[in-house]
């Protein structure tokens, strides 16, 4: 399970103007999940973002990605983390 609770910091991308913020978490291959849209700020809070996600093979290294993207721009990344399960 991956609970999302915030993130701080992000950069403008439009210009001055302020992002909309969500989060999209991949795991896997095949496995994606999106939080809800924070409203015109740098510092998003999210409350009970939690999503569930299936280890699909043992066999092979899981990666999970979490970017942040304005929903305005949605080609934009404000952040970029991944881990290596």
């Amino acid at each position: 399970m991956v609970e999302i609770f915030g993130a701080t910091n992000l950069k403008v991308s439009d210009g001055n103007k302020l992002p909309y913020p969500i989060v999209v978490v991949q795991f896997g291959t095949h496995q994606e999940r999106k939080t809800g849209v924070s409203h015109q700020t740098l510092n998003p809070t999210w409350e009970k973002e939690e999503h569930e996600f299936f280890i699909e093979s043992w066999g092979r290294s899981n990666f999970l990605v979490l970017k942040v993207k304005n929903v305005i721009e949605p080609s934009t990344e404000l952040g970029y983390v991944s881990f290596s399960a």
